[in-house]
């Protein structure tokens, strides 16, 4: 997790290829949203997220603007000073860090 935050902090990303990240990741939830089930947990996300399910289109809209500087400040914000704990058996936290 540590090595994938290092690379968001370091990578500038450019408009046309956040665009392009966007984009997939919006066709992928709307993919993954094929059976009934699916479709009702979108509009109650939707539902959560922006407090009308009907909203949800035009907020969609808002995903798309956002810039490559807004990323850069979320993962310098939010993602650098992150902790986390390990619950399980420590020894295999070691092996993992030890891969990295």
């Amino acid at each position: 997790m540590s090595a994938q935050i290092l690379l968001l902090s370091a990578l500038r990303l450019e408009k046309g290829r956040l665009a392009r990240i966007v984009d997939r990741a919006l066709q992928a939830q709307v993919y993954q949203s094929v059976g009934v089930d699916e479709q009702a947990e979108l509009l109650v996300r939707a539902e959560l997220y922006y407090g009308d399910w009907r909203s949800a289109g035009p907020n969609m809209l808002r995903i798309k603007g956002v810039t490559p500087r807004e990323v850069a400040d979320v993962v310098n914000r939010y993602m650098e000073s992150a902790s986390y704990a390990c619950i399980g058996d420590p020894k295999l936290l070691d092996m993992v860090e030890a891969k990295q």
